[in-house]
């Protein structure tokens, strides 16, 4: 959750009113524009594609000093590299206006049309996404040194509750840098998400928040509009197989089962032969690094299987994906409560509007 005030709390927790959007526009270290018009913003968060974060904007063609005209390598919506730094300015009451940064997105796309220019805008992963390796790279040093090395200098990252150790010599990655990352990442493992500074944040799994950060209900002063469940087999498993090699080039593998109460189980009613995921990292050089990957990985494809709830309530500006959430039991909830993670966060960044949320069932 992007930190903000008790009051920018409470009052995201009742009606509120968005005084406006500030939108910058960098190029490297040079400030394009320090306060691109907008007229409409949406911002799409989707946990289960390559770069998470995706923002549409509509800017007026001419706002009767500046014609954004985006054919210039140094106009502030060009595609040439141009970052956009997004704030969501909330009325707090009192005349007071606070500012929440939803991030940095890289300009995709500016297209006019008629009397607006439409701009996509992407998060900084893409950077990582499109700089495909041209030959193969071999990793060499610690994790935490192969991540930095990764990454920058587009991006920066930083280190939180892990224990670093160092990568084996005789691997190499072909061409997908992003794919190598998020590989080290889960051989670690770790968590990784950019925040809204634009730092990628790297974390020990076992130590992330789940405690919920605000809840969803449509009872009398809830913000919940309406909530419906869902559920699928894809995606479904009982147990992982991670598998590596060790330093005399021998296979070692661990296991993690799906040892809950639940339908997932090991040997229970989803599939009593058991339904094995099977992850493969040269990474992977001992049976307890095995062990530990299955173990997130594990928790990862849970979430991915479990009970999911689409939700639309009144926007909060400080929720991201990942962010732990509460639905209270209810007509639309009978079995709760349920602490949920958000996977899909789709956020209007105008006045008017409501948010809505794919949420998957942990607890």
């Amino acid at each position: 959750m992007i930190p903000v005030s008790d009051r920018a709390v409470a009052v995201m927790n009742s009606s509120h009113i968005v005084q406006r959007i500030r939108c910058e526009s960098w190029l490297d270290d040079t400030l394009l524009a320090a306060d691109i018009p907008i007229i409409n913003a949406t911002e799409r968060n989707d946990a289960g594609v390559m770069v998470p974060e995706r923002v549409t904007l509509t800017v007026p063609h001419h706002d009767g000093l500046t014609k954004y005209n985006p054919y210039f390598e140094d106009h502030p919506l060009a595609a040439y590299g141009q970052r956009l730094k997004i704030e969501v300015g909330l009325d707090i009451g009192h005349g007071d206006v606070e500012w929440i940064q939803r991030g940095w997105f890289l300009i995709q796309q500016s297209e006019p049309q008629g009397s607006v220019v439409n701009v996509t805008a992407t998060g900084l992963l893409t950077l990582v996404h499109e700089a495909r390796f041209s030959s193969p790279y071999n990793p060499s040093g610690t994790f935490s040194a192969t991540v930095s090395s990764l990454i920058e200098p587009a991006l920066t990252a930083e280190f939180s509750n892990l224990t670093d150790r160092n990568v084996p010599n005789s691997m190499a990655w072909d061409e997908d840098r992003l794919a190598g990352l998020k590989e080290l990442i889960d051989a670690w493992p770790a968590e990784m998400i950019v925040d809204p500074q634009g730092v990628l944040q790297v974390s020990d799994p076992d130590t992330v928040n789940e405690i919920p950060v605000a809840t969803l209900t449509m009872a009398e002063g809830g913000t919940a509009i309406d909530i419906s469940g869902s559920t699928t087999r894809d995606g479904a498993y009982t147990h992982v197989v991670a598998r590596g090699y060790d330093a005399n080039g021998a296979i070692v593998q661990g296991v993690a089962f799906d040892t809950t109460t639940g339908a997932l189980r090991y040997g229970g009613p989803f599939n009593s032969l058991g339904v094995p995921f099977f992850f493969f990292s040269p990474l992977l050089n001992t049976v307890g690094e095995c062990r530990k990957a299955a173990r997130t990985v594990l928790r990862r494809l849970r979430r991915n299987a479990a009970r999911r709830f689409s939700v639309e309530a009144v926007p909060n500006y400080a929720l991201q994906i990942s962010d732990a959430v509460l639905l209270p039991q209810s007509e639309d909830v009978p079995d709760g409560p349920h602490t949920c993670i958000i996977d899909v966060l789709n956020l209007p960044l105008h006045a008017t509007g409501s948010m809505t949320m794919v949420v998957r069932v942990i607890a």
